[in-house]
């Protein structure tokens, strides 16, 4: 196999003995820089000042190996394994000369700063650096250290190097944000709503026990749903305990039928089920007093769906 080599410039970090700046008699001060791989994730729990990112731990991965180096060194992309290859690691140390720091006005506490940088940006600089050993042939991964400062400068020395896509993601982010937070205020706007119909309706209809509940700011609301409904829907059981299941029903007797087109004229969202699931206030023991499992005889059922915002009410035929 005849010579094959790439060379990187700037693999080690500390390649410039210029980065020195005398600030008093015999104090000298060297100027790095860390450039930190980072990630833009789509995980909401993440907030928007952190840009969504997170610490990548490596810019390239073993298998990221072009294919055309591979045959021009005969090898197969399956007989590289993750140990022929040294990966970069999450980040790149690099000193700078004296000039660089002056302009970059980053260095006036510090002798050495964190940028963060796209892995996405990063990958896109990575190159093959090929090491023809004495028994084989070694790959590892080399970054040119002059075209990061060059990138880093072009940026204007900001601390956060982001792509494109990771700008989109970011600008998707908080549309997403915006989004979720204008539910979750229609859904606290609702919720007060209820409330206050609650309130409301304990002290036109509700029962003493209710209104003493309200007086004395105690929870009740299962007994209001329970009381609601037996008001506005007579022979109906409310599903609080949420055990009712059902399967879907065909040609439905003329009784339920007769009960859903009085139901959905007042508006209410109604179906008519095959019930296999009694609905329950409370959920009752599987079993009766002797151990033994209850069973349930399925049957036809018109189901009230959505009262109050959220319950079922289901009466049977």
């Amino acid at each position: 196999m005849g010579c094959c080599r790439w060379f990187i410039m700037g693999w080690h970090p500390k390649t410039n003995a210029n980065a020195v700046l005398s600030r008093k008699k015999g104090e000298v001060m060297n100027f790095e820089i860390s450039f930190r791989a980072i990630e833009v994730t789509t995980n909401d729990w993440r907030k928007e000042e952190d840009y969504d990112v997170k610490d990548s731990h490596s810019i390239m991965d073993s298998f990221c190996i072009g294919t055309e180096l591979l045959k021009s060194l005969n090898l197969n992309a399956d007989d590289v394994e993750t140990s022929h290859i040294q990966n970069l690691d999450g980040s790149i140390s690099v000193e700078i000369p004296q000039k660089l720091a002056i302009e970059s006005k980053r260095f006036e506490k510090v002798s050495t700063i964190y940028v963060q940088i796209s892995r996405e940006i990063l990958q896109e600089m990575v190159f093959i650096d090929v090491v023809h050993g004495k028994d084989a042939v070694n790959l590892r991964y080399a970054i040119s250290h002059e075209n990061l400062i060059n990138l880093w400068r072009e940026s204007g020395f900001k601390m956060r190097i982001l792509s494109d896509s990771d700008k989109e993601k970011i600008e998707q982010r908080k549309l997403n944000r915006e989004r979720i937070e204008e539910e979750k205020a229609v859904k606290k706007a609702e919720k007060e709503a209820r409330e206050q119909e609650k309130i409301d309706w304990i002290k036109q209809y509700g029962s003493d026990y209710l209104k003493d509940c309200l007086e004395m700011d105690v929870k009740a609301n299962l007994e209001y749903v329970v009381e609601r409904a037996a008001l506005e829907f007579p022979d109906y059981t409310v599903d609080y305990a949420e055990t009712a299941k059902w399967d879907e029903k065909f040609s439905p007797s003329v009784e339920a039928l007769s009960e859903l087109k009085k139901i959905r004229r007042i508006g209410a969202e109604t179906e008519i089920i095959w019930l296999t699931s009694p609905a329950q206030v409370r959920e009752e023991s599987e079993y009766d007093e002797y151990g033994n499992r209850k069973e349930y005889e399925p049957c036809e059922a018109v189901v009230i769906r959505n009262f109050l915002g959220r319950y079922d009410l289901v009466k049977t035929f």
